[in-house]
């Protein structure tokens, strides 16, 4: 994949704990204008005008462990009617908050929309970069991630 940007993380990691630096995560901005990021073990982003768009998708991967909201796998996925994570393994649920929509990893899964006050429906900045927050889904998974590091589980 073209814009797939990562680093190899043992090099970084030895880079950064030979300097003494304490950390949770990383975050490696990589000198290019060439649009690109990835997130797994650490967070990487290129430094073009979609820096902090780029850098909050990626953290949502590595910190928060959320699942791209847009359809990355062309096969369909186990259907578990369940939360993944910030997607719905199946079709869309009932019983949570919604709107819903089909598409999220999977094409048989589907993902949460956002409804502005306005009414517009938007997507998450797990599913676009033109929208830079995280859906209610994907917001509760981060607070129970950082609810781990606060009473010290991380």
């Amino acid at each position: 994949i073209a814009r797939l940007l990562t680093c190899p993380v043992s090099k970084v990691t030895a880079a950064v704990n030979a300097h003494g630096i304490e950390y949770d995560h990383i975050i490696v901005v990589v000198n290019s204008s060439t649009y690109g990021g990835s997130g797994g073990s650490i967070s990487v982003t290129y430094n073009g005008d979609k820096l902090g768009a780029v850098i909050l998708h990626e953290w949502g991967h590595t910190f928060g462990g959320l699942l791209d909201e847009y359809t990355a796998i062309s096969t369909n996925g186990n259907v578990v009617n369940a939360l993944v994570t910030n997607c719905y393994a199946g079709a869309t649920p009932t019983g949570l908050p919604g709107p819903w929509a089909m598409g999220c990893k999977h094409p048989n899964w589907a993902r949460q929309k956002v409804v502005l006050p306005n009414g517009w429906k938007v997507n998450s900045v797990m599913h676009s970069l033109g929208y830079k927050r995280f859906n209610a889904v994907s917001v509760e998974r981060i607070r129970q991630r950082l609810t781990q590091h606060i009473d010290g589980g991380a």
